[in-house]
């Protein structure tokens, strides 16, 4: 299957739209064989510079929504453990440690019967 057709097929529209169309300048590059000509070469280096900047912007976009996706799911794991290790603090004994959990065999942040409780089966 042509290049094209499985990013049409396969890709989502808002990736498609940022896709090098590379049928057309490997038909501007197939004009350069032969007689030297430097305005089709010019032409050509220009559309080729356009095309890798619009996907290298695309690209550069989607880098920066994925490192503020990332840091927002390391903000939320870091709040979520420093919530565990209050309940962890309060639950146990000052002078037993964090290493009496081990010992229980469960522990308010470990255990997940909360979790099977809200779940309902049908």
């Amino acid at each position: 299957m042509p290049l094209t057709r499985r990013f049409a097929t396969e890709l989502s529209y808002e990736w498609q739209t940022h896709c090098i169309c590379y049928k057309d300048l490997q038909r501007e590059a197939e004009n350069l064989v032969g007689d030297y000509d430097e305005e089709l070469e010019m032409v050509f280096k220009f559309h080729l510079t356009v095309a890798i900047e619009q996907a290298n912007n695309f690209y550069l976009t989607k880098e920066t929504h994925v490192k503020e996706c990332l840091e927002d799911v390391s903000k939320a794991v870091d709040a979520v453990a420093e919530v565990h290790l209050e309940r962890e603090a309060k639950h146990l004994p000052p002078a037993m440690g964090r290493g009496y959990t081990k010992m229980l065999g469960k522990s308010p942040t470990t255990s997940t019967d909360h979790l099977w409780a809200a779940i309902h089966f049908e």
